[in-house]
């Protein structure tokens, strides 16, 4: 999804040898199940709640006797939906987004973004405010980043930082 190898960390013992470094972003295995089930299926709707690794921020201390410290760990979740029918799933995403956030009884808001990732649909973007946080974002999946993959329909996406609501 246009991110370089260098950013992330390599893991001494993977539990797979087809994913040997620390996920820094749970979009490549959701884009990979819609790519498996669009083909059986009309509409594909997945998520996944989990720790995302940033290498650019400390987290807690390796150990509690020494100083180094390990990567930051949040926990994200990212929504993924695509339909063979549905030409505008950014709006399904959004739904998901209301939906997530009428369950935790919080007031969040939706703005322009213009600082576009290389797999983000530069005018199907959006960042999501919690009062004056950003905690992640709304867009649908940038149409040669999903063509690539052997997604031929669009992609709509959330992701949220759910350690920020904590």
């Amino acid at each position: 999804m246009g991110d370089s190898l260098v950013k992330y960390i390599e893991l001494d013992n993977p539990l797979s040898k087809e994913k040997p470094y620390l996920r820094r972003n749970l979009l490549p295995n959701l884009l990979e199940n819609v790519r498996h089930n669009i083909e059986n299926y009309s509409e594909v709707k997945v998520f996944e709640v989990g720790k995302v690794f940033s290498v650019k921020q400390s987290g807690s201390r390796a150990d509690s006797h020494g100083d180094s410290l390990l990567p930051r760990q949040d926990t994200w979740v990212a929504v993924a939906y695509a339909d063979k029918k549905d030409s505008a799933p950014f709006w399904q995403a959004r739904q998901a987004l209301e939906s997530i956030f009428a369950a935790l009884n919080v007031d969040f808001s939706v703005l322009p973004h213009d600082k576009v990732q290389p797999w983000e649909h530069p005018s199907r973007l959006a960042l999501v405010h919690c009062g004056d946080q950003t905690l992640g974002v709304l867009c649908e999946i940038a149409p040669h980043i999903s063509v690539g993959m052997g997604i031929q329909q669009r992609v709509g996406v959330l992701q949220l930082n759910l350690s920020l609501l904590e």
